[in-house]
């Protein structure tokens, strides 16, 4: 065995190449690069396919919506993913399919862009993006504003604004918030009218031609008949100036037992007798129904 050589101060010197590890016999494994699909939406009534994958996708332009749906060439059958539309972000869909699809993923959107990873899907289907142009005219878009800020806009309003801008709108609604606001609700109890299937003793008016008074198109049903907990008795009042009656019930027997209360207002008429009712206040009973 050799020494190795010294210097004159009895140091060992170093040979530098025997300080550089030999080459290997295979190069070192690392994980490929990551490749990310870009595309951007297809004009307006066309579709592009894309790859799945790690995917940047550029949002939609104004007064374009942009989906993506995944497409069996199959059946043809369409499954909705995501959407763009008047130029903002990549959204998910409505809907179970898109999250079972992305589970956790999520959009990471940055400038005009969004990134997403497509999974890889089964034979026959592919990604689809698909961009579709709509332009409403000037008085549907005035019908659509006040049908979501009124109760429901006359045709006179509608066609009365011509100039739909930015600073129309913004200057109806501030005109709106300044005016005294109004109850829908008082309105509509103004105006309820429910039908009475039996008729009603509390806050029951003395004539029908009262204000706010309610009426049915008949004046008696088979509630008013004899029955287990009730009997009713009907009188005839006869109007003076016309020769017509008030027709009044009551009932005799049973639950809310007292007073005459109005019913109906009739013409002057006949029994089937041929004989009209007496000229005082007749008290008559429910005898027959007739289908």
């Amino acid at each position: 065995d050799s020494e190795p050589p010294t210097d004159s101060n009895n140091e060992v010197i170093l040979d530098e190449t025997e300080l550089v590890a030999p080459p290997t016999g295979a190069p070192t494994a690392s994980l490929a690069p990551t490749l990310l699909n870009s595309a951007a939406c297809p004009p307006a009534g066309s579709t592009s396919d894309i790859d799945p994958g790690a995917t940047m996708l550029e949002v939609s332009n104004a007064d374009i919506l942009c989906t993506l749906t995944k497409v069996d060439s199959t059946t043809g059958k369409l499954s909705p993913i995501a959407r763009s539309y008047e130029g903002n972000d990549w959204e998910m869909a409505g809907g179970d399919y898109s999250l079972t699809l992305l589970g956790d993923n999520t959009w990471q959107c940055y400038d005009n862009k969004c990134q997403i990873t497509l999974p890889e899907l089964g034979q026959n289907a592919v990604y689809r993006l698909s961009s579709y142009s709509h332009d409403l005219p000037a008085q549907d878009k005035v019908a659509r504003l006040l049908g979501s800020t009124t109760f429901g806009p006359t045709w006179g309003e509608v066609s009365a604004w011509t100039d739909v801008t930015e600073e129309s709108v913004a200057d109806y609604i501030s005109s709106q918030m300044s005016v005294e606001p109004t109850s829908h609700r008082e309105f509509f109890r103004k105006r309820l009218n429910p039908r009475f299937h039996f008729s009603q003793y509390e806050a029951t008016p003395d004539h029908p031609c009262n204000p706010m008074s309610r009426w049915r198109k008949f004046a008696f049903s088979r509630k008013d008949a004899h029955t287990h907990w009730t009997t009713e008795h009907v009188s005839f009042e006869q109007i003076s100036n016309d020769g017509g009656y008030i027709v009044k019930a009551r009932k005799t027997k049973g639950i809310d037992v007292g007073e005459y209360h109005v019913r109906t207002v009739m013409p002057p008429f006949e029994f089937e007798s041929g004989q009209g009712p007496p000229s005082t206040n007749g008290d008559y009973s429910f005898c027959h129904w007739m289908d």
